[in-house]
């Protein structure tokens, strides 16, 4: 893919006066930017759009949450200031400098080819819509497999500086593809409403990926399996809408409030866009 760290990962700044590179979030110090190197540190910052001069320049101008106190947050601030040791500041512009193929000089045609070859096309994977969900719902599945929702991990990667990077469903994980949808307690509530409803087994899950696979995985019908994999790609909607809805309008919602939502517009959709408008089988529709 053409975002994330393959093009970054090309090229690596060099520090003059700090001024124009991000310390947190432009690979400078290490190969990959700081904010993948020190996990920890880089949640405890409360400016993430620093630059280099930020940090560096005289004494005591690190802006933390609280200070270092873990033994994970202590271990990366060891390994962090003993590297920072070697850095100087210097009235010289920063600069950047091209690290892919160095056999080759730079060029539109290098950036291309050296992305090509970082990432692998040959298995990649192949979303199979649901014909009975709105066009709408499909979409966002599709692009939230390949990590193209504005969450703000995406955002961030992408360059938009914010400074919030949590859920704001529950506060303890980024606000991510794989958090939003597998790991929020907003997500686990859902998941464990539809497994009761359409009496299937628990959801064990890590990505989208693997929600999107459940239905193959179940000993039923066709249009059973069809009907439980629409269930799944609509609770993704809904579980999105409610992310914005606290986001972006200050507006919270339950398990129960959007488990009645999915229930209500899968019953819906089902009845009046799949061929047989009915599913003998005691779950959501």
């Amino acid at each position: 893919m053409l975002d994330g760290l393959a093009i970054s990962n090309l090229f690596t700044g060099v520090v003059g006066s700090g001024d124009s590179i991000l310390f947190w979030l432009d690979p400078w110090l290490f190969e990959v930017p700081l904010k993948f190197k020190f996990p920890a540190l880089f949640h405890l910052e409360v400016v993430k759009s620093c630059s280099v001069r930020d940090r560096l320049e005289g004494e005591g101008l690190w802006l933390w949450k609280n200070d270092p106190v873990s033994a994970t947050e202590r271990f990366e601030w060891d390994i962090l200031s003993a590297a920072l040791r070697a850095v100087s500041l210097s009235n010289r512009p920063d600069k950047w400098e091209w690290v892919g193929n160095v056999s080759e000089v730079f060029s539109v045609a290098t950036v291309k080819k050296s992305i090509d070859s970082i990432n692998d096309y040959s298995n990649h994977y192949v979303f199979d819509w649901c014909k009975w969900v709105p066009l709408k719902c499909n979409i966002l599945v599709w692009r939230a497999e390949m990590d193209r929702i504005p969450t703000v991990d995406a955002l961030v990667r992408r360059g938009v500086m914010l400074d919030d990077d949590m859920c704001n469903c529950c506060g303890s994980g980024s606000d991510s593809v794989e958090h939003i949808f597998t790991a929020c307690p907003l997500a686990l509530g859902l998941w464990e409403r539809i497994t009761l409803s359409c009496r299937v087994r628990n959801f064990f899950v890590f990505s989208i990926r693997d929600l999107l696979a459940i239905h193959e995985h179940e000993h039923r019908r066709a249009s059973e399996k069809e009907a439980l994999k629409g269930i799944i790609i609509v609770s993704c909607w809904f579980l999105w809408k409610a992310r914005n809805d606290l986001r972006f309008s200050g507006k919270r919602s339950g398990v129960e409030d959007i488990f009645s939502e999915v229930r209500s517009a899968s019953y819906f959709w089902y009845k009046h866009r799949a061929k047989k408008g009915s599913c003998v089988w005691g779950g959501l529709v």
